[in-house]
């Protein structure tokens, strides 16, 4: 990722809920790496503990209000195993129907790895009108 997009992420919003994630051994792939899919996990629990703490409790999973109508994952670092990661999560823009969550993967020492994004997420939510069947 050029160094001029980064600076542009980073003029936004600061990333201010944070999760350490504990990597399991089937997360690694035969290189040592972890696998391309296993980050939609991770990124999965950062969103819920984000929704869990900017509600103030846990969500209501038999009335859902929220759904993660499309998500995108950029790559620029693998992760290997015993690395010590967290999982970062922002709500980037709000608009009136849907908003944009953004996520990153940080060391252990909250900085950027590698000198990279790591590996972003941005996931396009729709809220509850959006829902009726």
């Amino acid at each position: 990722m050029k160094k001029k997009n980064l600076e542009n992420l980073e003029s936004k919003p600061a990333f201010r809920h944070s999760i350490p994630v504990q990597m399991r051994f089937n997360d690694i792939d035969v290189l040592g790496h972890v696998n391309n899919s296993v980050f939609f996990t991770y990124y999965d629990l950062g969103k819920s503990a984000y929704f869990t703490t900017i509600r103030k409790g846990q969500m209501n999973w038999t009335r859902p209000d929220v759904v993660i109508a499309n998500v995108n994952c950029n790559f620029y670092a693998p992760m290997r195993f015993g690395e010590p990661v967290s999982v970062v999560t922002r709500v980037e823009s709000i608009r009136e129907k849907s908003f944009k969550v953004h996520q990153r993967m940080r060391d252990g020492d909250g900085g950027v790895r590698r000198g990279y994004a790591g590996i972003e997420m941005p996931s396009g939510c729709v809220g509850e009108s959006h829902l009726r069947v």
